[in-house]
């Protein structure tokens, strides 16, 4: 963004605004998780069209790997029926990206 400002005998300056602005600051995850909570089971979706396939591993809070599905889908669901209640991460690894998952059953 620039702006300019006027000095006395028609002297103008411009001054590009150079503030850090990322539209992708604040944009969405890289995966959701449909429903989180959830009970029996999560669907997960990728937000963004070039991932067509990733492996999804779930670690609990102690980052033991509880679950492991290899070329899991956007729209897949992952069953969550054998884990106890508790807080989880689902790590996408072709995304590089993780989410927390909640359990209640």
């Amino acid at each position: 963004m620039e702006f300019a400002l006027l000095y006395g005998n028609d002297y103008v300056r411009t001054v590009a605004d150079n503030t850090a602005r990322n539209s992708n600051f604040a944009s969405k995850p890289p995966f959701i998780l449909v429903p989180n909570p959830a009970n029996s089971s999560t669907i997960i979706y990728w937000n963004n069209g070039y991932v067509i396939s990733s492996d999804v591993y779930i670690t609990d809070i102690a980052g033991r790997i509880v679950i492991t599905y290899k070329n899991l889908q956007s729209g897949q669901q992952i069953s969550t029926e054998n884990l106890p209640n508790g807080i989880y991460y689902v790590h996408a690894a072709a995304l590089s990206a993780t989410q927390k998952l909640v359990v209640i059953h």
